[in-house]
């Protein structure tokens, strides 16, 4: 098993820095949000799950032949209260090490959830003191302000939708449907959950830089998914216009509702024009992205 250990050693080294930063660095992810959603997703896994078999691999090798056998004899001494020479009480502690590490995760994951939970159910609880139901829609809720926004704001026990008073005067219907749609497939794709995971990872492992690199990764990735969704549904100069007008007003403030910074920016602009759903709406959405680049700065 020490082979084991050290090849799982090695995977865990690849993914806790080189694949992370190159995978960051490449522009693919743009063209291709989902199949970059489950490399991510692979390598926060994969990471963890290796970082933590390297340990435990190295702590079982000098108690059998195979993880099964090793953990038998473990037991069995530990039962037995067996003294152990001092390169066996090495190993030990490192399957203590081991295990500390996976109870580490396991319950910053869990806390993770419950400060997100928690944090969403007291920003709907101001919001239902200062905001008003849609007449038109009952999960849907307007706050009186000028900032053209629009946000999910997910929930076990019904999601809601926020606008404001700014984005249903300055938006048209069909932009503002495209607005609206983006924000429901947040909700249907459940990308809060994905937002959970890698909040976790980086709490868990704040010294692991590329716990960082995965967070925003993962939080742009999940706007390119719902630009897609809505992409299907509207017209691009719609959703384009839409752009213009959120993100010239959007300075990437914290998303309230899934805990990233808002994704309707000129980089995601840039990436619809790379990618246009045809020619008609590559040309619309250039020309956006290009005044968008403008307006920005």
């Amino acid at each position: 098993m020490i082979l084991a250990a050290w090849v799982l050693a090695a995977v865990a080294i690849a993914l806790a820095w080189p694949v992370p930063v190159l995978l960051s660095r490449a522009s693919w992810p743009a063209r291709r949000p989902r199949a970059a959603m489950v490399v991510w997703q692979g390598v926060g896994l994969l990471g963890g799950l290796s970082m933590i078999g390297a340990i435990l691999a190295w702590g079982l090798a000098p108690f059998g032949p195979s993880p099964l056998a090793a953990v038998r004899r473990v037991v069995g001494l530990t039962r037995d209260g067996a003294f152990l020479p001092p390169e066996g009480a090495a190993h030990l502690i490192a399957l203590g090490c081991g295990a500390l590490l996976l109870a580490h995760l396991v319950f910053t994951l869990a806390l993770t959830g419950l400060r997100m939970r928690a944090r969403r159910a007291r920003h709907l609880a101001a919001l239902r003191l200062v905001a008003h139901e849609a007449p038109d829609e009952r999960n849907r809720l307007v706050v009186e302000s000028a900032l053209p926004l629009a946000y999910c704001l997910p929930s076990t026990g019904g999601s809601i939708t926020v606008v404001t008073d700014g984005i249903l005067t300055a938006l048209s219907p069909a932009e503002l449907a495209a607005v609206l749609d983006h924000e429901r497939a947040h909700l249907d794709q459940r990308h809060d959950v994905l937002i959970w995971a890698f909040s976790a990872w980086r709490t868990a492992l704040p010294w692991l830089p590329t716990a960082r690199l995965a967070l925003e990764a993962v939080a742009e990735l999940i706007e390119y998914l719902a630009d897609d969704f809505a992409v299907r549904r509207h017209e691009p100069a719609d959703i384009a216009r839409a752009l213009l007008v959120v993100a010239s007003s959007n300075t990437g403030a914290p998303h309230p509702g899934l805990g990233h910074s808002e994704g309707t920016t000129t980089k995601a602009a840039l990436r619809q024009a790379a990618a246009p759903a045809s020619p008609l709406a590559g040309r619309t959405v250039r020309r956006a992205a290009r005044l968008l680049t403008r307006v920005t700065g």
